[in-house]
């Protein structure tokens, strides 16, 4: 696409280093165990991940609301 330019904040070396580093990845693999509770997610369909995060989705709203519906006042 013509219109895009190229995006040069992150040509710094230390910044793409820090990225790449062993720290980062350990850190990344922990975020991405939490969001996919340690799921081997590498052989699912597009529909199966819309159906997982669906009903992940689904999950988390209704403990959040049901952690916040006592502290809800009515008008």
């Amino acid at each position: 696409n013509p219109e895009l330019r190229a995006f040069n904040r992150f040509k710094d070396d230390k910044t793409l280093f820090n990225m790449t580093s062993k720290i980062a990845e350990g850190r990344l693999k922990e975020s991405l165990d939490i969001v996919t509770d340690k799921m081997d997610m590498s052989n699912f369909s597009k529909e199966d991940y819309v159906d997982h995060w669906t009903i992940k989705y689904q999950n988390i709203l209704s403990e959040r609301y049901d952690e916040l519906r006592t502290k809800i006042r009515y008008p």
